[in-house]
């Protein structure tokens, strides 16, 4: 007599919350959001998604589109190749009310006059950024190439550094710069997201710095303007 034993599919795991994820629950979360891809361009594209709970994705909407527009005004100031997809898809999607409604909340912050009381030239002002709501985004979408490369979860509090609008690459701090040469450059579509991981676990150095055996770090480059950097703690 034979047995044929049918293994049970394994259920998902929550990228942001590490919980099993229950049946009508899933949500297939793009990592990074669909929305940062031009309605042009991403038709053509097969983006990658990570598994989440739906209302665990649902938290993180309004600080996706807080996230997108406040870069969108640094990616203007630096006009990359994408910029002319870009203003096309802006300009589209500012015929939906929620646009113009998070516009309006950005341009509250707005100033000529620097926090430390100095008035700045005419027709130059400077936005008050949320950083709240700004590392709230890079982490999850850091925590998402992290469970991709990984296919594993990874805590919020295992991260332990995380730099945030470095514009020029002098900006970018040397202990991610040092790792670049060594790991690729990964991306669906690099003119708007690129990123580099390096896992300290696989170039261990035997023992001698036992605090950088265990580090995962991520330099993540938004539509070839701005880049986030983020140091995780192995899990």
């Amino acid at each position: 007599m034979y047995f044929i034993l049918k293994a049970k599919k394994m259920r998902e795991i929550c990228y942001l919350c590490g919980k099993t994820i229950e049946k009508g629950q899933l949500s297939d979360d793009h990592v990074p959001p669909k929305a940062f891809y031009p309605e042009d361009i991403r038709a053509g594209l097969n983006l990658q998604t990570a598994p989440t709970h739906k209302d665990c994705n649902e938290d993180y909407r309004e600080d996706e589109e807080y996230f997108q527009h406040v870069l969108y005004m640094e990616v203007l100031k630096q006009r990359p190749p994408i910029i002319s997809h870009l203003e096309k898809d802006f300009s589209r999607r500012a015929e939906k009310p929620q646009t113009p409604a998070m516009i309006r909340k950005i341009l509250k912050g707005v100033s000529n006059i620097t926090p430390g009381g100095i008035y700045l030239p005419k027709g130059i002002f400077q936005v008050e950024l949320d950083e709240f709501r700004i590392q709230r985004v890079v982490l999850k979408i850091a925590r998402g190439l992290f469970y991709l490369d990984n296919k594993s979860f990874i805590p919020l509090e295992n991260a332990k550094d995380i730099r945030t609008f470095c514009l020029d690459e002098n900006e970018v701090p040397d202990m991610y710069k040092l790792y670049w040469p060594v790991v690729r450059l990964n991306g669906v579509y690099p003119k708007v997201f690129s990123y580099k991981y390096f896992n300290t676990c696989k170039y261990s150095v035997s023992g001698k710095y036992p605090e950088l055996d265990k580090l995962h770090r991520y330099s993540m480059f938004f539509w070839e303007a701005v880049m986030f950097c983020v140091t995780f703690e192995e899990p």
